[in-house]
C-alpha cells in the first residue's frame, strides 16, 4: 500500500475514535477508548518518526514542517503521559478534548501541507516502499510494547 494511503487510513481511524470518545456516555468509557487512542498514536508517531520524517528531512522545503510535526508528536505524548495519570474526570474530559484539537491539527497539517510535498516527491515505486517500511515499523513497536 502506497505509504500516504496507510497513514491516511490512520487518520481516519483517529477521526473515528474520536467520534466515539466525544460521544461517550461517561468517563469510564472515555478512559477505555483514550487507551486505544494511545496506543495508536503512539504507534503511529514511531513510525513516522522511524520512516517517513528520516525519509525526506534532507530534501528541500521539508525541514521545518517536520520539525513543526516532531513537537506537535512530543506535545501530544506528553499530554497522553499527564492524561494516564490523572485523577479528576473533569480535568481528564478537559485534556481529552486538548488532545483530540491537537490530534486533529496535526492530521490536518500533515494532509495538507506534509502529504503532497511527498507526493510531488517520490515516485509510486517509492511510496509503496513507504508504506511496507511504515507498516513494518508499527507492527515491530506493538511486538515491543506487547513484550
Amino acid at each position: 500500500m502506497d505509504g500516504l494511503e496507510y497513514l491516511k487510513k490512520d487518520h481516519d481511524r483517529f477521526r473515528q475514535l474520536f467520534r466515539h470518545a466525544e460521544n461517550a456516555k461517561n468517563v469510564n468509557e472515555k478512559w477505555r477508548i483514550f487507551r486505544v487512542i494511545k496506543q495508536e498514536l503512539d504507534l503511529h508517531a514511531q513510525a513516522e518518526e522511524a520512516v517517513l520524517y528520516p525519509s525526506f528531512r534532507n530534501a528541500e522545503g521539508f525541514a521545518e514542517i517536520i520539525a513543526h510535526s516532531r513537537d506537535e508528536h512530543q506535545e501530544m505524548k506528553n499530554l497522553m503521559e499527564e492524561m494516564t495519570r490523572e485523577k479528576n474526570e473533569e480535568d481528564f474530559e478537559d485534556d481529552l478534548d486538548e488532545l483530540i484539537e491537537s490530534a486533529l491539527d496535526h492530521v490536518e497539517d500533515e494532509e495538507t501541507e506534509l502529504f503532497p510535498k511527498v507526493r510531488n516527491l517520490a515516485s509510486e515505486a517509492e511510496l509503496e516502499v513507504l508504506g511496507r517500511k511504515l507498516e513494518e515499523a508499527k507492527k515491530s513497536d506493538l511486538t515491543k510494547q506487547a513484550a
